[in-house]
């Protein structure tokens, strides 16, 4: 609630900010979400997805308001056309077929239209050699809705991991939109596709590919380790404007070395995971070293785009 007044207010002085209408969209999709995704009985979680599609209708406007804003803006283009999907889905499932509801008939007419305008911008978006994740994502998603076989799913999927520099929010943020069309059973196969590519993806991406072992039953258990988190943190470098002097560059070897014999003292191992805040120039930086010396892989949460 509070980050709905927030973005509205924003909006209010900034009306043509598509990416700040897409934030909102994205808000009104996970409130509809919030209300069924616990619900175990999948005839009663579609029922309740389609009960409470006030929100969903909310959701499926405010992302057309900000791609009719910018059709070069995908985000909410594919969005638009998936939860308006979804909408038509349920609708053909649950709506009163004598009296449908206004909203659901202005949406199945626009489906058209909004299907062919995607395809066209996304196919054509996508040869771009310079076609970034999103871009590449949001023609996967747009496989799923619109292919006929299961093989062109796959492939969009593959491509867009490509583009993703095995950045595991990204491609985890793929996943829940998938997820959420598995739960009501949209085109259940061409889901499945992308989700298996996905998961094996980030398995591999987080290193979960652990070697598979058999219990007494014959079946198959993933080896446990005891692995660990180290979280750093640490000071830059001094510099002459600089206001407060925490690391003189004389002494880097010596700071090296502290780092080396901490990590030892733990009997850091290549199971463990290193985590870091930022790569400043400075312990940070001679910390990722340090592990990746050590084979530990490191995260760096970098506070800048790259």
């Amino acid at each position: 609630d509070d980050a709905i007044v927030k973005i509205e207010s924003l909006l209010n002085d900034f009306p043509n900010d598509s990416e700040a209408i897409a934030y909102l969209g994205r808000i009104y999709k996970e409130m509809w979400a919030d209300s069924w995704k616990n619900i175990t009985d999948k005839n009663k979680r579609m029922k309740y997805a389609f009960d409470s599609y006030h929100w969903l209708i909310r959701a499926i406007d405010i992302y057309l308001r900000g791609f009719h804003m910018d059709l070069n803006n995908n985000y909410p283009g594919i969005n638009a056309l998936t939860f308006s999907t979804l909408a038509v889905y349920l609708a053909d499932k649950f709506d009163d077929k004598e009296d449908p509801d206004p909203d659901i008939t202005r949406i199945r007419e626009n489906l058209d239209e909004l299907r062919g305008t995607l395809i066209f911008g996304l196919e054509a978006m996508a040869e771009d050699d310079r076609a970034d994740y999103w871009t590449l994502i949001s023609l996967a998603e747009l496989r799923v809705l619109t292919a006929d076989n299961i093989s062109s799913v796959s492939r969009a999927y593959r491509k867009a991991i490509t583009a993703s520099r095995r950045n595991l929010f990204y491609l985890n943020s793929s996943l829940g939109q998938l997820e959420i069309l598995k739960a009501l059973g949209l085109r259940e196969e061409f889901v499945q596709a992308g989700i298996d590519t996905l998961k094996d993806e980030i398995a591999r991406t987080s290193g979960d590919e652990a070697p598979q072992t058999t219990g007494k039953k014959g079946k198959s258990k993933k080896a446990k380790t005891d692995a660990r988190a180290f979280l750093f943190t640490g000071y830059m470098v001094d510099y002459p404007a600089k206001e407060k002097k925490t690391f003189p560059a004389e002494r880097e070897n010596e700071i090296r070395q502290e780092i080396i014999k901490k990590l030892e003292k733990f009997k850091i191992s290549p199971d463990d995971r290193a985590f870091v805040g930022g790569l400043s120039a400075g312990s940070e930086i001679l910390f990722a070293e340090v592990c990746v010396e050590k084979g530990v892989k490191v995260k760096a949460f970098l506070p800048l785009p790259e």
